[in-house]
């Protein structure tokens, strides 16, 4: 259709301003519902911890989470400096932090333009483009103060860079490196870089071409790769003593019991995620994307196509986990709707005749897409504005709770950490094993976790009495989170109880 863009089109002038608009107004509208609701703030607790690690990096306190105690607590290192900037320059953190996501997001929609321009005709391009400006998870990934975002856009870029550049050896290991230190997980995307590398000219590319300019860029590579992944995981032996961080094995360990479900039935809740909204309509687009990848020796798509059956099915293996709108295999969502618009376009394509039925299953296509994006735009703003509300009054205004009617030197115990870690601003043991290790190995074990918080001396027990029956059965209560989003959850409102040191446990 049109010649593939380069990096110099993702900047066009012409329409930047007008995704400018368009992007102020998707994020506007989700910030301006929460607010309504109940409050503005981030979704989900995790972002809290990376606030806390990036306002202490500010304050030249280090890698910590509690000022004096190195921790491995951030996933995304990258992420964590990333956030440290508004600190420095004094930007409060939802200001700066939507900011960041509105940019990454407004990035990788112009990204996704560039890359439908090879396709279809600027109009099209543009249309769909701006539609996904609306697409709902990108939106909550936006505004979620998490690297969910960043990760998307990484990934839709390398999609856009491997189909319009050519070979490439060290920049590609560059690439890499960056995005190990944004999510570990994201190494996986060497599987696509691989299919650039080597199956792009074919077999019958590769005998009649010199195997040693391939084996000089992978070597290149791997040897950037290697520098920086190397880096990441001495970093991480040096701030929570292992190689990967406590997060990884403490989420193992969390949901250790949804791996007894049957391997398909959690591989299919997780791929089933990515048709919840505008992707049930793009599905058979995907799948005849993929079709047209095999006919054409397509193989950065097909490429691409495998690395998003893989990096589901590893969610699949070791942590299974549906919650938050799927946030940890939203960066392979990307990959879905990058094939499903393109094959999309190409059945548009072959519908473009001009017939009576053509024109009618083209129109009810497209329409289907716009109106199905919108619809659930309209309810992501809704469970986008529940879940700031949840975190707000059950995790914040407990956190200010207690920092305000629990001395400061009394020994407490949480699950979970990131906002009474960021505003309590106090000692703490972590019952999610984030930042506390040692309870990893019973983190699931309420009465080998009584005997430890006796033993630790705690005074004050602050969690959902769902997660926890028995360490909360009978314990004085001190105060509750607001009950009408706390029963929502059904784990009820967020606690805190008086802990006292007798064994009150019952069998």
């Amino acid at each position: 259709m049109n010649k593939p863009g380069r990096f110099i089109s993702l900047f066009d002038k012409k329409y930047g301003l007008f995704y400018l608009i368009g992007g102020i107004v998707s994020l506007g509208v989700y910030l301006s519902v929460s607010s309504l609701y109940y409050r503005v703030g981030f979704p989900l607790d995790d972002a809290w911890i990376h606030q806390t690690y990036a306002r202490n990096i500010a304050q030249g306190l280090g890698w910590t989470f509690m000022p004096g105690k190195t921790s491995g607590g951030s996933t995304s290192p990258l992420w964590t400096m990333l956030i440290t900037l508004g600190y420095l320059f004094h930007i409060a953190p939802l200001i700066w932090n939507t900011f960041i996501g509105g940019l990454l997001l407004m990035g990788c929609i112009l990204v996704m333009r560039s890359y439908l321009l090879k396709y279809c005709p600027p109009g099209l391009s543009n249309g769909l483009a701006l539609l996904f400006l609306f697409e709902w998870h990108y939106v909550w990934a936006a505004l979620s103060g998490m690297e969910t975002m960043l990760s998307i856009a990484l990934v839709t870029f390398l999609f856009f860079w491997l189909e319009t550049e050519g070979d490439r050896g060290w920049q590609w290991g560059l690439f890499l490196g960056i995005c190990v230190w944004v999510r570990p997980d994201l190494i996986t995307l060497i599987i696509p870089i691989a299919g650039k590398l080597f199956l792009s000219k074919g077999w019958k590319g590769l005998q009649k071409h010199s195997l040693l300019p391939i084996i000089k860029k992978g070597l290149g590579l791997m040897f950037i790769l290697s520098l920086l992944g190397l880096s990441y995981f001495w970093f991480n032996r040096t701030t929570s003593g292992s190689w990967l961080t406590t997060t990884f094995y403490a989420k193992q360990a969390e949901y250790a019991s949804l791996r007894t479900i049957p391997y398909w039935i959690r591989y299919f809740n997780l791929l089933s995620l990515s048709w919840v909204g505008v992707g049930a309509i793009l599905l058979p687009g995907f799948l005849v994307g993929i079709y047209q990848a095999l006919r054409t020796s397509d193989w950065v798509t097909l490429a691409f196509a495998f690395w998003y059956f893989f990096y589901i099915g590893i969610y699949a293996m070791n942590l299974p986990v549906t919650y938050q709108h799927g946030r940890y295999v939203q960066p392979a969502m990307a990959v879905f709707y990058l094939i499903g618009l393109k094959g999309a376009v190409l059945c548009w394509g072959v519908f473009s005749k001009p017939s009576k039925w053509a024109w009618i299953v083209n129109s009810a296509w497209k329409s289907s897409i716009v109106l199905v994006g919108m619809i659930f735009y309209c309810l992501g703003a809704v469970a986008y504005a529940k879940d700031v509300a949840f975190i707000e009054s059950q995790m914040v205004d407990t956190a200010l709770w207690v920092k305000a009617n629990v001395p400061s030197t009394t020994e407490i115990a949480v699950h979970d950490i990131g906002a009474m870690g960021y505003y309590g601003e106090r000692d703490m043991v972590d019952l999610a094993g984030l930042i506390n290790p040692s309870v990893i190995p019973f983190i699931r074990d309420e009465e080998r976790l009584g005997e430890y918080l006796s033993q630790e001396e705690i005074e004050v027990l602050v969690c959902f009495p769902g997660w926890y029956p028995l360490l909360t059965a009978h314990r004085p209560i001190l105060y509750q989170g607001y009950n009408r989003f706390g029963q929502e959850s059904g784990l009820g409102p967020l606690t805190v109880y008086h802990w006292s040191s007798d064994k009150i446990l019952s069998p």
